[in-house]
């Protein structure tokens, strides 16, 4: 799953999902071994860091102009 984030995203659109399959993959490591996940990362324009809705810095993992695939998140 691919977040994007942008200036102004709300934290809690990011990290609630990210958070949920973080926990799916650690509950699906403990009971599965062996079996995929889900590949979490985030993307913003130019690979910078952007401000939340309530000023939180978050820094993506990758550029968004590079990325494969892609979850829009929208407040």
């Amino acid at each position: 799953m691919l977040v994007t984030l942008y200036d102004g995203v709300e934290a809690l659109d990011v990290t609630g999902p990210v958070g949920v399959l973080a926990g799916a993959n650690a509950y699906l490591a403990a009971t599965a071994p062996g079996q995929t996940g889900y590949r979490i990362a985030t993307a913003a324009p130019g690979g910078s860091a952007v401000a939340s809705l309530s000023g939180v810095t978050l820094m993506p993992d990758v550029d968004l102009a590079g990325a494969e695939w892609l979850l829009l998140f929208r407040t």
